[in-house]
């Protein structure tokens, strides 16, 4: 149920991140393996900010083995070139997220 809820809260935060880039004129989703946290900057604030390691105790894998990724969404909501899979761990229970380069999210 940890990596589940996890993968929601971050899901919720690419919908948010659309949402915040179309009335802000662009917005950032920042992830970090070491703690596992997401951050979503709009306006040149931190909107929202959840760290997945202490709230639900998974750790973060990126695509390529990345220790940090930025996703960037413009003024339409549309991803810049945003293409990631993220995974959700917890012992032996995984969960992810596979982003296309348009910023869609399904899950996995």
């Amino acid at each position: 149920m940890a990596v589940l809820g996890a993968r929601e809260e971050v899901a919720g935060l690419f919908h948010r991140a659309r949402f915040e880039a179309v009335t802000h004129g662009g917005a950032a989703l920042h992830f970090k393996t070491g703690p596992a946290s997401a951050t979503l900057i709009a306006g040149g604030e931190e909107v929202a900010h959840a760290v997945l390691a202490d709230e639900y105790g998974v750790t973060l894998t990126l695509s390529r083995g990345h220790s940090e990724a930025e996703l960037t969404f413009d003024p339409l909501g549309l991803g810049r070139v945003a293409s990631q899979t993220i995974g959700f761990l917890r012992g032996r229970a995984e969960a992810g997220l596979v982003v296309s380069s348009y910023g869609r999210v399904v899950r996995k």
